[in-house]
């Protein structure tokens, strides 16, 4: 509106000084330690509180009376986690062993076929055991 009432207008060389201003005000080292300052103030005052608040939650404790809450999904991830590690721990530990027995049974020059299926099944459940783990 202001360029239709007085086209030569500048909006940004009107503003200049005011914008200058509150720059050096807020940015500036003043408003640097007016911020200091007031984070002091908040970060004293919650230190004022916290032997109350640490005083309060040991009673608690001593009590019985200290709860602590979970989130249902946080909790059911957690489990869900913990049974896929075991799920993988396992799958890795029967494929290793039986890796291994086979290799030991081709280094002993056994020539049994019955230590093939075991020795492949061996080397996919590993196989599948590491990829998995990731």
């Amino acid at each position: 509106m202001g360029r239709e009432l007085y086209p030569p207008l500048n909006a940004w060389e009107i503003a200049k000084p005011l914008v200058k201003e509150w720059m050096q005000e807020e940015l500036g080292p003043k408003g640097r330690m007016r911020q200091f300052r007031k984070a002091l103030e908040e970060s004293g005052q919650a230190l004022a509180s916290a032997p109350e608040l640490a005083l309060g939650a040991l009673d608690r404790l001593a009590n019985d009376r200290l709860w602590l809450r979970v989130h249902q999904s946080s909790f059911e991830s957690v489990q869900q986690e913990i049974r896929q590690g075991f799920a993988r721990q396992s799958a890795a530990t029967m494929g290793g062993t039986l890796f291994l027995g086979g290799a030991i049974l081709a280094a002993a020059d056994f020539s049994a076929w019955w230590y093939a299926p075991p020795f492949i099944f061996a080397t996919v459940s590993l196989l599948r055991g590491m990829v998995t783990l990731r």
